[in-house]
């Protein structure tokens, strides 16, 4: 089992069509530790140990005022998972030493995605390699992967991302798009005819067992018919001017 958490969508890039809707996030939404705590309380009650890799995400999680508890918290929680971050790198420099004692401690792997901007890269992954830390390089070809949502609206069908688990608010999402979608909403309310319900997402406090959450999983959210992931293509890099159509593709 995979599991993404976004501690923060408020980003210090402003990426054209982010699937987490990060250049919509009008305010720092960073969550508390108590709230971390909370969302991971009823998780690990039904799964234990079962999750094999636990992915801390963003926006920019490095924008955490609290980022060295909250890996803290989390690697010690999850003993026996793959704890990795994903980071754009580029506050990476201004960390203090106790970032970096904690990630070396804490952390399986430290994914840093490189962006087209004047961001010294080489630095930066010097000052890693210098502090024993291990990470990955991605997005090293300015282009990324771009998943549309359209309002014409088909059966959904099954994809590969339906594999994650995004725990947000003691809910269980199967994709960013879906588990974010209420920044979307939020700034284009009444431009489109995109529809989230109560079946689109798990509620964790009506599941009793991690045999009747893997059987909810199996299930496809109605939201996936609005969604081209099965169709994603490899887009170029751009910064975002909030236009809707960088998330809607109708065709």
């Amino acid at each position: 089992m995979d599991v993404e958490y976004y501690i923060t969508n408020k980003c210090n890039l402003n990426c054209k069509g982010c699937a987490a809707f990060a250049p919509l996030v009008k305010e720092d939404n960073s969550k508390p530790l108590k709230q971390i705590e909370k969302d991971f309380k009823k998780l690990h009650e039904l799964i234990g140990e079962k999750i094999r890799t636990l992915t801390i995400m963003g926006g920019e999680p490095l924008l955490h005022p609290d980022i060295n508890n909250v890996v803290t918290y989390i690697s010690k929680l999850f003993k026996n998972s793959e704890i990795r971050m994903v980071t754009n790198g580029i506050l990476l420099p201004k960390m203090n030493d106790e970032f970096f004692n904690i990630l070396k401690i804490h952390l399986s792997e430290l994914c840093v995605t490189v962006y087209p901007t004047n961001t010294d890269y080489e630095k930066i992954f010097k000052l890693l390699d210098d502090r024993q830390i291990k990470y990955k390089k991605y997005g090293v070809k300015n282009l990324f992967y771009h998943q549309y949502l359209k309002e014409e609206y088909e059966d959904p069908k099954d994809c590969w991302y339906r594999n994650l688990y995004v725990l947000k608010d003691n809910k269980i999402y199967t994709c960013t798009e879906i588990a974010f979608f209420n920044y979307f909403e939020e700034e284009f309310k009444g431009q489109h005819s995109l529809k989230l319900t109560e079946d689109d997402y798990i509620d964790l406090d009506k599941i009793n067992s991690f045999e009747e959450l893997e059987e909810a999983k199996k299930k496809i959210p109605p939201f996936c018919g609005y969604c081209m992931g099965n169709d994603k293509k490899m887009t170029k890099w751009g910064t975002s001017k909030k236009d809707i159509n960088e998330w809607i593709k109708n065709t």
